[in-house]
């Protein structure tokens, strides 16, 4: 039996290296990153210095009021105060998918289409709204709490909002949850299931986010990296067929890090003519490069 063909009509995007799909397609065409300086919880000190941050949005309070984002999108406050962070990415991305694919919203509620959607959820907003319940000794909280912040937020949020009576579901496998969630629509569409699907990804740049990953040693904190040139290969697949893979080199400057040197406290006496006496007996060298 030959199996349903599935194409891709319509993309959104909110990332670190472009906000929309002419922008996105021109970062990768000129290998343009998206990464900046980023100093967490105020901390020069963490191993974290850079991160794929995403312009032209500000969603650093946990109240959806402080949020600031592009005037063009129109979500009302009902929808706004039951999301995190990365569900107003997704919101603004999904609102530029259909676009995209010049699909009417009616559309989305025949039954016939489904929701598929990958993320963690907002360990940022979880963190909020428990140590508030626990400052109250649990007497008071958000109500919004729940469905803002945990792993189903996203699919919670977007079905209810588009109307979708598909299938409907969230997938948290760490750095596989979206490739899994395509690959199960592609798979709902094949055999029958749905006649189209919405795949949606989200996560999160913050310090709840990226600085765990610190703390179980993901990150490289080495003073004294290898040089050697780092290749990263690119391709794509639509279900049907692979592109051509095309590679991107990283190449890594070592910095030669001046030395410390460190007193100790205190004063030393010396008498003419008497014993010799060490001018600092706790004096500190050090050189992390050579650590």
């Amino acid at each position: 039996m030959t199996r349903p063909k599935a194409v891709i009509t319509g993309l959104g995007f909110v990332t670190s290296i472009g906000n929309d799909r002419a922008a996105v397609t021109h970062s990768l065409r000129t290998l343009r990153p998206g990464l900046e300086r980023v100093e967490f919880l105020g901390n020069p000190a963490l191993p974290v210095k850079v991160a794929g941050t995403i312009k032209d949005f500000a969603v650093d309070s946990p109240s959806w009021r402080d949020w600031r984002f592009p005037a063009h999108y129109d979500l009302p406050r009902e929808i706004l105060r039951s999301l995190a962070p990365h569900g107003l990415y997704a919101f603004c991305a999904v609102e530029q998918a259909l676009a995209d694919g010049g699909l009417d919203r009616t559309a989305l509620t025949d039954g016939g289409t489904g929701l598929y959607c990958a993320s963690a959820g907002s360990a940022f907003l979880l963190h909020h709204h428990l140590a508030r319940m626990h400052e109250v000794h649990g007497e008071r909280g958000n109500p919004m709490g729940v469905v803002s912040s945990i792993a189903g937020t996203l699919n919670f949020n977007l079905a209810a909002h588009y109307g979708i009576r598909g299938a409907v579901g969230g997938f948290a496998a760490a750095c596989a949850s979206s490739s899994h969630a395509l690959g199960c629509a592609l798979d709902d569409i094949r055999l029958g299931r749905q006649t189209r699907m919405l795949v949606v990804g989200a996560e999160e740049v913050n310090a709840e986010t990226v600085l765990p990953f610190a703390a179980m040693r993901a990150l490289s904190t080495s003073d004294d990296p290898a040089t050697a040139a780092r290749t990263i290969a690119f391709s794509v697949n639509d279900g049907a067929a692979t592109s051509n893979l095309v590679t991107a080199t990283v190449t890594v400057a070592a910095v030669n890090d001046a030395p410390t040197v460190t007193t100790s406290a205190g004063t030393a006496t010396f008498t003419e003519q008497g014993a010799d006496v060490a001018v600092d007996p706790g004096l500190l060298l050090a050189d992390v490069d050579s650590a």
